[in-house]
């Protein structure tokens, strides 16, 4: 498996050697449907010290990811909570720019 720092771009990701997941980190890739397995993942974020860091860094790869490649809790979220939150944050940034004055 490739490591998760040649996968991204941009930005230190030293916090990752402080992440919770590091001990198990396929524990974060629940079956689909696997509710339990879920609520066990997220159990896990919500212990993790970077859990801020880890969700600003999924929230900044949303936007490039096909369906099929959004998978695994991250930042304490599902892949559909993460998604949705992207939405929101995206809605409400077009809403700001056409609020702001033209010159």
């Amino acid at each position: 498996m490739t490591d998760i720092r040649t996968q991204r771009a941009g930005g230190s990701l030293a916090w990752l050697d402080r992440a919770a997941c590091r001990a198990d980190p396929d524990r974060m890739f629940p079956p689909l449907g696997d509710r339990h397995a879920l609520s066990e993942a997220k159990a896990v974020c919500k212990t993790c010290p970077v859990i801020g860091l880890c969700l600003r860094a999924a929230l900044a790869e949303e936007g490039r990811a096909s369906a099929r490649h959004r998978y695994g809790v991250r930042g304490g979220c599902s892949p559909y909570a993460r998604f949705r939150l992207y939405q929101r944050r995206a809605s409400a940034q077009t809403v700001t720019q056409s609020k702001e004055p033209t010159r």
